[in-house]
């Protein structure tokens, strides 16, 4: 049986998917009123490959825009966003643990595990990563790699003292204290500080001709492109969705087999801890 099944009945998860498309619509709007670009990233890149749509048990939405328009839509797409929407960002909700932004739907619930405790707005939500130059040698994007690695697990530390575990076991006790502890002197480090430094090891290569982009999230150092531009028109779920122009460079660095579905025990998404959908 598909793992998704033990996390979601099939109406929470076709409800979730819905809410996503919405939330697409209004990326894609918002977007267009700027006049700035997004495109698929991670899941939502091969669903849009392989499936023309969602993976058919995936639960959220991955996009991604160059530093400049990442910016930009930090900065002004508040003004422009119906008002049922909320802009997570690292830049102004000083309580979120995420150090890039998440466009979530106020009056639904998607809570994961670890962060049900926090005091922040918990909406299904799309993740919006900036991409950034890469270098080219290799030796040098593994360094800086490690470095963001480094400052994004402290800056998780420093924003949620709580165990991403739902085990209750004597050793993820024993973790939950010393987490709670560590979190405790990472907040000794202010928030804009650590902030601030992420962008930097992120864009420390913007002003150099690389031939390298992407970003530092992925756990591994892989998850180049190319090339960027000219962006590729895509289809998901019967909506118009942006490609960058290198999408196969992409997958096969991050996912190796992107084409290959996984099997029936890996078929899952996220899980939330506590979710809460419209007419629940």
């Amino acid at each position: 049986m598909e793992k998704w099944r033990d996390i979601y009945t099939e109406k929470q998860l076709k409800t979730v998917q819905e809410i996503e498309r919405k939330n697409l619509s209004v990326m894609t709007e918002v977007c267009e009123k700027l006049g700035i670009d997004f495109f698929a990233y991670g899941g939502t890149l091969i669903g849009a490959v392989r499936h023309k749509g969602f993976i058919p048990w995936d639960d959220d939405l991955d996009v991604a825009l160059p530093r400049k328009d990442y910016m930009t839509f930090a900065k002004k797409a508040k003004e422009i966003l119906p008002k049922e929407y909320y802009l997570q960002t690292p830049y102004e909700d000083k309580k979120s643990p995420f150090p890039y932004m998440k466009l979530r739907l106020k009056g639904t619930k998607y809570a994961e595990y670890g962060h049900s405790k926090l005091d922040i707005e918990q909406g299904v939500y799309i993740d919006i990563y900036p991409i950034d130059n890469l270098p080219s040698d290799f030796e040098l994007f593994k360094k800086q790699h490690k470095k963001f690695q480094t400052l994004v697990k402290l800056f998780a530390i420093r924003q949620c003292p709580y165990l991403n575990n739902s085990k209750k076991t004597a050793k993820t006790r024993v973790k939950s204290v010393f987490k709670y502890i560590g979190s405790l002197f990472a907040k000794l480090i202010p928030h804009d500080y650590l902030v601030k430094k992420i962008d930097e090891v992120s864009t420390m290569y913007n002003n150099e001709q690389t031939g390298k982009f992407g970003n530092l999230y992925y756990p591994k150092p892989a998850n180049c492109y190319n090339s960027i531009y000219p962006l590729v028109e895509g289809e998901f779920d019967g909506q118009k969705i942006m490609l960058p122009n290198d999408w196969e460079n992409h997958l096969k660095s991050r996912y190796g087999n992107y084409l290959e579905l996984p099997p029936e025990e890996k078929r899952c998404g996220h899980k939330p801890y506590d979710l809460k959908l419209p007419n629940d």
